[in-house]
């Protein structure tokens, strides 16, 4: 848990100083990467609330400063991961999470869920 902690912490002064007026929603982006490693443009879009053209500028920008890696190649339909947090993962057995750590994400990652399953059967009722 304590890696995943300090790659949290590891982009954020970078965000802020190269993203100027964009750093929010960079930030919003970075967070959210923790709940869903890999995006498109469109979750990025839906994310920030800004345009589609702001969405790609946006996503554009968090790969120059390595937060995201573009794995499609595509010019469109473009899909981005977080290959630092998936990193730790495949790397469990190398120093990467431990297996307490997997538990805690696990647990960390079912609760999500649930609270957005829940929420959005509120939602529909």
């Amino acid at each position: 848990m304590r890696r995943i902690l300090q790659l949290r912490e590891q982009r954020r002064a970078a965000i802020t100083e190269q993203l100027d007026r964009a750093a929010g929603n960079g930030h919003k982006v970075r967070e959210s990467l923790f709940d869903r490693p890999i995006v498109a443009v469109g979750d990025v879009q839906k994310l920030t609330g800004t345009t589609c053209a702001a969405a790609n500028s946006l996503a554009s920008r968090l790969v120059k400063l390595s937060v995201l890696n573009e794995t499609t190649g595509h010019a469109r339909t473009r899909r981005f991961r977080y290959a630092p947090y998936i990193a730790l993962f495949n790397d469990a057995g190398a120093g990467g999470l431990t297996a307490e750590d997997s538990t805690s994400v696990s647990w960390h990652f079912c609760e999500q869920r649930s609270r957005t399953e829940g929420a959005i059967s509120e939602w529909a009722a």
